[in-house]
């Protein structure tokens, strides 16, 4: 079971919940800088869009990040 320890715990940090607290819409594509834990910020988080829709997501909107193979560098 202690083998399995690292996997489990990546697999738990894959997907979280956030707080928007800024977005960047100057650019090509939508960027974002979300809360994720109390104090954890991450800025320049990819926000993906809706087909054939645009929209910025005002400041404190919540939101679901996905952290590829659980690095929270890379949201």
């Amino acid at each position: 079971l202690r083998l399995l320890e690292p996997i489990k715990r990546r697999v738990m940090m894959t997907v979280g919940r956030a707080v928007i607290r800024a977005v960047n819409d100057d650019l090509s594509r939508q960027l974002a800088q979300v809360e994720v834990m109390k104090g954890e910020l991450r800025d320049a988080v990819e926000r993906m869009q809706e087909y054939g829709f645009t929209s910025v997501p005002l400041p404190g909107a919540d939101a679901a990040v996905v952290f590829v193979a659980g690095n929270r560098e890379q949201g």
